[in-house]
């Protein structure tokens, strides 16, 4: 074998143990990003659970390498079992952890979606209440509208009994030797007619009797 031969053959070999090196190494690299992305979920998690989430509820969403050193994790996560946050956790592999973002804009949809909530539920106790006010006005205005007015009836206004002995005597004419159709113990109510003559008050349900033995508001209403 010549000597340049030799010296081919060995550049030759030379070469193919430099293109399996070069395999070897992009080989290498390729599990890099994977052992990134594995370190990255695992940081974030302990890191979750530290502020206070529960990661036995955590959800991947997606994870991805940036560079040889960084990494970026999303999860959607719960700190009491009901809403979920869905959280951006940024990992570098040289400083560990960041801040996690998402979680102002996901506290602010979810106070959105407890109002929106609250609204629903406080709908139906309004239109209740609205149905029963113009239930009550209608009751209110039938009743006004077929009442009979007091001054067409015989109960104009009513009084007290005041007699000195104790009880008011309800006499059938207005005199007192007239005969006494009734007594009312003083303190209760009697209804007069508004009628007067002299000093004797015409009873509703008939009967006279002593304005003196009486007692009632004389501005509320004029007897004549």
């Amino acid at each position: 074998m010549t000597k340049s031969h030799q010296s081919l053959t060995q550049f030759a070999i030379a070469s193919a143990a430099a293109l399996g090196l070069l395999g070897f190494s992009d080989g290498a690299m390729a599990m890099a990003p994977e052992a990134l992305v594995r370190s990255a979920q695992a940081a974030c998690l302990e890191k979750a659970a530290t502020d206070g989430w529960r990661t036995d509820q955590a959800k991947l969403i997606s994870a991805r390498a940036l560079n040889a050193d960084r990494a970026e994790v999303v999860f959607d996560l719960t700190k009491d079992g009901a809403g979920t946050s869905r959280l951006t956790c940024p990992y570098s592999a040289s400083q560990g952890v960041g801040v996690f973002s998402g979680q102002a804009a996901m506290a602010q949809e979810s106070q959105s979606v407890d109002r929106n909530r609250a609204w629903w539920i406080l709908l139906p106790v309004g239109l209740g209440l609205l149905a029963w006010a113009a239930l009550r006005g209608r009751d209110d205005n039938t009743r006004n509208t077929t009442a009979p007015s007091r001054s067409m009836g015989h109960d104009n206004l009513l009084a007290q009994a005041d007699a000195r002995d104790g009880s008011l005597e309800v006499h059938e004419q207005p005199n007192i030797t007239s005969l006494v159709l009734k007594k009312v113990v003083n303190g209760d109510s009697i209804g007069l007619t508004g009628a007067r003559r002299n000093d004797w008050l015409e009873v509703a349900k008939g009967g006279w009797v002593r304005d003196a033995d009486v007692r009632y508001n004389r501005n509320a209403a004029p007897l004549t």
